[in-house]
């Protein structure tokens, strides 16, 4: 199994610029280390789109340069985990699931410890003094075939920055192929770190969450009903260029 991991970017910010090239460094170290006989790259979609970060943009361009059979998909604020990977290359053929997802919460690092971090001073870590806050999910953070990937078209870039293009790849993934017969184990936990600028860009989020819930959620557990919705992403997608 070759799997892809990518990564969106929007290259925004000085600190986002730095939070990129360290998780890529650390990408790179983990790799040597602990990949074993498990091939992995990992492939920047850089966002080509001026403004908001659009992340079903960035998601596609790296998914259309990536080699891998499994993509995996991360945040450049996300701290690198390839025991994970390994964990859910492992569970994906065991399974034969075309959808895994990886994690069961996130755990956001304290500003001190990810400028210790970006300094090179310091690794994330499990040590729950160094978080300031815990979220119990982690929607965003999960691996897929690449066949089901192109099955549905990719991430739906009508939405615009942050939030519920994920759930929506999601939702057309758990019609289409199946719901995942193993979830997370309840300890595995992504480390993210800290960063000045909001997560969510707010501009976008009204539109965001009606294409989420009108279309995907609407079309319930019924395929031809995905399907049209997922033809509607890709003919926008088309005439957007």
């Amino acid at each position: 199994m070759r799997i892809s991991v990518l990564v969106p970017y929007n290259p925004s910010s000085e600190h986002w610029d730095k939070m990129l090239a360290r998780t890529q460094d650390e990408w790179n170290r983990q790799i040597a280390r602990d990949a074993g006989d498990l091939d992995i790259e990992v492939v920047v979609g850089v966002q080509r789109t001026p403004g908001a970060m659009r992340v079903a943009e960035c998601v596609n361009r790296a998914a259309a340069a990536a080699g891998g059979d499994v993509f995996a998909l991360w945040g450049a604020d996300h701290w690198p985990d390839v025991r994970r990977l390994r964990w859910t290359a492992e569970v994906m053929e065991r399974t034969g699931t075309a959808w895994q997802p990886m994690f069961q919460h996130t755990a956001i690092l304290t500003r001190a410890r990810t400028e210790q971090i970006l300094a090179g001073r310091a690794e994330a870590t499990e040590e729950r003094a160094t978080w300031s806050d815990s979220v119990p999910m982690c929607i965003g953070i999960f691996a897929v075939r690449r066949e089901a990937f192109e099955d549905v078209g990719g991430e739906d870039e009508r939405f615009v920055g942050w939030g519920m293009e994920d759930a929506a790849l999601r939702e057309a993934l758990d019609v289409l192929h199946g719901t995942p017969p193993e979830g997370p184990d309840y300890g595995a936990v992504l480390l993210s770190m800290w960063h000045p600028v909001q997560h969510h860009d707010d501009d976008n989020a009204k539109r965001n969450v009606e294409i989420y819930t009108d279309e995907y959620l609407a079309a319930g557990r019924d395929p031809v009903a995905m399907r049209a919705v997922l033809d509607k992403a890709r003919d926008w997608r088309s005439r957007a260029g």
